[in-house]
């Protein structure tokens, strides 16, 4: 082809010379016009394929980019959020309570449907700051508290006192289906269940049960109080809004664009795992996942690995925990399909760790 075009142009350029010799002979061909151009449309062609490229190019990093800087800032918010924590459930399915019939399989069991559906990645309690003043409750002197009737009388004089109520934080992985609000695969979402509606009245909200009051115990076996389930047991607290919480609660999407975790992952990216898993027995592990998979070839695109505080170590093996400390690592996959010319292609997934020292309701052996 290049010969072709090569003895075409000598050609053409030996008609010019003729052409220049006969003074009668000016300007230029119509087929020197129509070769220019031809040239030039494959010069331009090409420069305008290249261009596009690059912009699709630079388009494809830059949403890659802005995808794992949201999904570091969603891991830097949930992080933040577990510091605050005194107890977090490490995963266990199985809790028995003495007496309960049948036995008390989950916290999960007294939620709604659509949290315990989700399979959790993460779930735990923290304290929420309550300003009495700013929220309006009765003053503790004569003409406050002392007003009300006995069992509201205690509660106003506790939060005068305490200025926090206890909070359940659960954070979970949905898929978006389609769903035209969100244009990622999945994203993941906080659910909170707070103690009131309205805390100047002490309104509490529906199937809400404070840990605090159930005693020991409280909150490893929520709602439980013995055999008594205080979700419905009035004789627990008067106060207690009989049911499960609604359904929609306070659901908050943190972060979009994570990806998928029914898909098995590149060969560059390893199986996810927790250490010391233990496959024939999962709840002797030393670290127990959330949530659990069913499927070995799944990956997890969401999902924790939290110490498990009521492993017993083998003879000889030390538990590397001091006291009640509790070793949480979360890690957490994004993928940027659904930006741009995007295609489906799984991030390097971002992990962190950090140690919680409450020592609430855990026990822990630490050696043999």
């Amino acid at each position: 082809m290049d010969n072709q075009l090569r003895r075409f142009l000598l050609q053409l350029l030996q008609h010019r010379r003729k052409a220049e010799c006969d003074p009668s002979s000016t300007g230029f061909t119509l087929t020197e016009l129509l070769v220019v151009v031809i040239i030039g449309s494959l010069i331009v062609s090409t420069l305008m394929t290249l261009v596009v490229e690059l912009v699709a190019t630079e388009q494809r990093e830059s949403a890659q980019t802005e995808t794992q800087r949201e999904m570091q800032l969603a891991m830097d918010y949930i992080t933040s959020d577990l510091r605050q924590a005194v107890y977090v459930y490490d995963g266990r399915t199985e809790r028995k309570v003495s007496g309960t019939t049948p036995e008390l399989n989950s916290y999960l069991d007294y939620l709604p449907a659509n949290v315990k559906s989700a399979k959790p990645a993460l779930a735990f309690w923290k304290p929420k700051p309550l300003d009495p003043v700013a929220e309006g409750l009765p003053g503790y002197k004569a003409a406050g508290c002392d007003s009300l009737s006995a069992t509201k009388k205690k509660e106003c004089n506790n939060l005068w006192l305490q200025r926090r109520t206890y909070s359940l934080v659960i954070y979970f992985q949905v898929v978006n289906n389609n769903d035209p609000k969100w244009k990622g695969q999945s994203r993941i979402v906080r659910y909170e269940l707070e103690k009131y509606s309205e805390a100047k009245s002490f309104t509490r909200n529906k199937g809400y049960v404070d840990p605090g009051e159930l005693g020991t115990g409280g909150f490893d076996n929520w709602p439980l109080k013995g055999a008594k389930n205080c979700q419905t047991d009035t004789t627990c607290g008067e106060l207690v809004v009989p049911g499960l919480p609604d359904a929609a609660g306070q659901l908050v999407t943190l972060v979009d664009f994570v990806d998928l975790s029914n898909r098995a992952l590149p060969k560059s990216q390893p199986a996810p795992t927790c250490p010391g898993n233990n496959a024939t027995e999962p709840e002797k592990s030393k670290y127990l996942m959330q949530p659990r998979s069913t499927n070995a070839a799944d990956a997890p695109a969401f999902y924790t690995c939290i110490g498990n505080v009521n492993f017993n170590p083998p003879a000889g093996e030390t538990l590397q925990l001091e006291g009640a400390a509790q070793d949480i690592q979360i890690y957490l996959r994004g993928n940027a399909k659904g930006r741009g010319s995007v295609g489906d292609k799984p991030m390097s997934p971002l992990q962190t760790r950090l140690t919680m020292r409450g020592v609430i309701d855990k026990s822990v052996v630490v050696g043999r």
